[in-house]
Parts: structure tokens; C-alpha cells; sequence
């Protein structure tokens, strides 16, 4: 199975704005109009982390569920424990290919409401752009889709090819429900030829791009243990060892002064970046000052280096000295293909370093 990330839609990201750039269809006889498609389904306040929004959730579903039955496809709505998973198939002959189409229909929030210039679910278009909450992450690369199978099926309706349309709820909080669902779904799943999915970027808006690998996050929680009590720094400062100097020491030892993750056996499976794929990303002309000032913080070539980021430091009352259990949750990210076979392997390493210096 290959996986692609597909960017077919321009997105760019201003503080409590999302702006999508709109795609052009050149529509075929009784197909759907798919910008005013979008339109409807921005409409709808699928907003996934608030409970108040459960009639936008409701509604985008809903709208889904009917949008594919125009289509003609075989519609299932998969139950889970928070918001349900949309399933539309063609099924045809086993002998053919078979597509999955991953995407999700809930939103985040709009907060702050105030630096948006109009309502954030009420779609409007300022030259030539389209805003609205979700018309980049996920809606809008959703309906090129949409349209492209809707606009091949009009023009071949006997094209020999499966296709599965997997549109989740809970994307923006974790997808919880996601995983349960493809391990009771394998055996119909896992045997698709390919996955594609649009919730990437493109370098800019004259040059889209279709994305294979992104990176990957592991998420660890380590807890350092100190003393029962509070001692007291003239007493006993250097004698005892601080927690907090020790998952400090852990963290910065994570790194070489050239930025490469140190944990053993990390780099093993990871794939190196060939020539003629620097000399594509060099021909995308890419400015890292740019990315500077777009990021207002400085970063390294977004494709090939490796990062590791400390998301959340937790600490006790009491400040320095009186802190029993100090936790670090971290996220890995990783820029470059990686052999899933020996994922867990990698994985395992790291927190065996983090094990023995903790």
C-alpha cells in the first residue's frame, strides 16, 4: 500500500483566519457545482472539541451522507464513541484497484472570533479566495475530491476502479475513534493498492505538489522522582540530586550540537535523503528566511532535519526544591521516511535511554 498526501488546495494560515484558494472544475453534464458544494458544507460549525457544536457536527455528516448518495455511492455511517465515521464505497470487481480517500469533516474551534473580518461559518469570497473556518483544513481539499471522482465516474461510468471515501470526526482532537475502527475494518481495508489524503501544504500558489511523507509524532511521558519532602537548599543542595536538573540533563542530551537526535539506533531505519530529491526541493525555491519571518521564530529546512520539541513540562509546588514527580512530555517529529517495520524498534530505544539516565 502506498500513501500519498496530496495538496490540492492552497492554504495559508493569518492569525484566526484559514484561506483556501479556489480550484478550478470544468464541470461535466449533471455534476454538482463543488464551490458552492463547499460553500454549503462550510456552512455547517463541525466543530469537534465543543459539545455545543454538535448540530454543526450532525449537519456536516449529514451533508456528506447526502452528497455521496448523489454520487452514487454506498453510504455507511460507522458509530463510535464520539463523532461518527462517514464510509462511502464503489465497490466493483475484487480484480481492480482499490482507492482509499481519507479526509475529516470536523473543524477547529474559530477563537478568537474577533480577528476574523467576517463569520467564520458563513463562506464569503475576497479576491478570489474563499474563507471560512474549515475551507482549508479539511473542507476544501476534501471537495477536489469529491469532484474528481464525481466529474471521472460522469465521464467513465464503467472505470474499473474501487474507491473508498473514509471521512472521520475527530481529526482535530487526536482521532481517538480512528484506530479501534481499522483494526475491526482490516481485513476490508488493508488491502487497498493506495491511501490519499489533502490535508498538506503546496510551496505557494502557482505550484502544487503531491505530498509523500510527513512527519511522525511519538508521544512519551517520563516521571522523575525526588524527594518526599522539601529540603532545604544550605543543607542539602548538590548533595542531592534535583529532578528538574535531571530531566533538563535527559533533554539536552537528546541532541548533538549539530541538531541529530542521539538516542541509539534512531537513525537505523531511517531512509536518507537522495540527490535528486534535494535538487527538487532546491528547484520549489524554498527561502528559509522566509519561513523565518512566516514562523517569527527561527527553524531549520522543514523536509530533512529531524526535531524534537518539549510540548508540556510539568512542575510541583513549591518551586526548585520541593518537587516530587516532574513530567516531560515530548513530541518526536520526524521529517524523512521511515521503515514501519522497525518502528516499534526505534521506538523502544528511546525510552530504554530515557529509562536508564531517569
Amino acid at each position: 500500500m502506498r500513501i500519498f498526501f496530496g495538496a490540492l488546495s492552497n492554504k495559508f494560515h493569518l492569525p484566526g483566519l484559514e484561506i483556501a484558494k479556489g480550484v478550478g472544475f470544468v464541470l461535466v453534464r449533471g455534476m454538482f457545482d463543488p464551490i458552492e458544494k463547499l460553500k454549503e458544507h462550510l456552512r455547517h460549525a463541525s466543530v469537534s472539541t465543543d459539545s455545543a457544536f454538535k448540530e454543526g457536527m450532525d449537519g456536516s455528516r449529514d451533508f456528506l451522507e447526502s452528497l455521496f448518495g448523489e454520487m452514487g455511492l454506498k453510504v455507511e455511517i460507522v458509530d463510535t464513541d464520539l463523532h461518527p465515521i462517514v464510509l462511502a464505497k464503489r465497490e466493483g470487481d475484487p480484480s481492480w484497484p482499490h482507492v482509499i480517500i481519507y479526509g475529516h469533516y470536523d473543524v477547529q474551534p474559530a477563537d478568537p472570533i474577533e480577528l476574523w473580518e467576517s463569520d467564520p461559518f458563513e463562506p464569503v469570497v475576497r479576491d478570489g479566495r474563499l474563507y471560512a473556518r474549515g475551507a482549508a483544513d479539511n473542507k476544501g481539499p476534501q471537495m477536489a475530491h469529491f469532484a474528481a471522482v464525481g466529474q471521472a465516474l460522469e465521464e467513465n461510468p464503467d472505470l474499473p476502479l474501487r474507491i473508498t471515501f473514509l471521512i472521520e470526526g475527530e481529526e482535530e482532537i487526536g482521532s481517538p475513534s480512528l484506530l479501534p475502527f481499522l483494526e475491526a475494518r482490516k481485513e476490508e481495508l488493508s488491502e487497498a493498492d493506495l491511501v490519499l489524503l489533502s490535508d498538506t501544504l503546496s510551496p505557494s500558489a502557482d505550484q502544487l505538489v503531491v505530498t509523500v511523507g510527513l512527519r511522525g509524532i511519538v508521544a512519551l511521558e517520563v516521571g522523575f522522582e525526588g524527594p518526599k519532602s522539601d529540603l532545604h537548599s544550605g543543607l542539602h543542595g548538590g548533595a542531592v540530586y534535583n529532578p528538574l536538573q535531571a530531566l533538563f540533563e535527559v533533554c539536552a542530551s537528546l541532541h548533538d550540537s549539530e541538531n541529530r537526535v542521539t538516542v541509539p539506533g534512531f537513525y537505523d531505519a531511517v531512509a536518507q535523503v537522495e540527490d535528486w530529491e534535494r535538487d527538487e526541493l532546491a528547484a520549489l525555491g524554498a527561502n528559509e528566511e522566509s519561513y523565518k519571518e512566516f514562523k517569527k521564530k527561527y527553524a531549520h529546512p522543514m523536509w530533512t532535519k529531524l526535531q524534537e520539541q518539549i510540548s508540556e513540562n510539568e512542575q510541583g509546588h513549591g518551586g526548585m526544591d520541593f518537587v516530587m514527580i516532574y513530567r516531560l512530555i515530548r513530541a518526536l517529529n520526524t521529517g524523512v521516511p521511515l521503515d514501519l517495520n522497525v518502528y516499534d524498534g526505534v521506538l523502544w530505544s528511546l525510552v530504554g535511554a530515557l529509562s536508564e539516565e531517569s
